[in-house]
């Protein structure tokens, strides 16, 4: 009886941690790190939502999962540190043209350490285009 009662807990023990362990996966997974911008023929400027940085790293990185782009529908990112108006830039900016696989890398030209505040800016050709993904600051 004994062993079985041990065998049991044991079990439970298991689940326990294994349930916790994905509810941290999850939880490290932000909704604020995905993005979403759409453009018509008349092109315009998006933010996404706020991103803390949590590391000095001197890049961000933009992947690009789903949406239309092409040479002449294309959507120009960029890191911001404001989320009105026509942004302020703190990276290079980039010009996505085509879907994945596609990882970009956006170097900061004003530094940002752990902790800042950022958002992406997507600027919209005038061709109209619309892409989603995910970015980390």
């Amino acid at each position: 009886m004994k062993k079985s009662f041990k065998r049991v807990a044991a079990t439970l023990a298991v689940a326990a941690m294994a349930i916790s362990s994905m509810s941290i996966c999850a939880f490290a997974e932000s909704p604020s790190n995905y993005y979403s911008f759409s453009f018509g023929g008349h092109g315009g400027i998006d933010f996404s939502l706020p991103v803390t940085k949590n590391n000095d790293n001197t890049y961000a990185q933009v992947v690009a999962e789903n949406g239309y782009l092409s040479s002449t529908a294309y959507i120009t990112v960029c890191v911001s540190s404001t989320n009105s108006g026509a942004g302020t830039s703190v990276s290079q900016s980039r010009q996505l043209t085509y879907l994945s696989p596609s990882e970009h890398s956006l170097s900061y030209t004003v530094s940002r350490g752990q902790g800042s505040i950022n958002y992406l800016a997507g600027y919209g050709s005038y061709s109209g285009a619309s892409v989603s993904g995910h970015w980390g600051a």
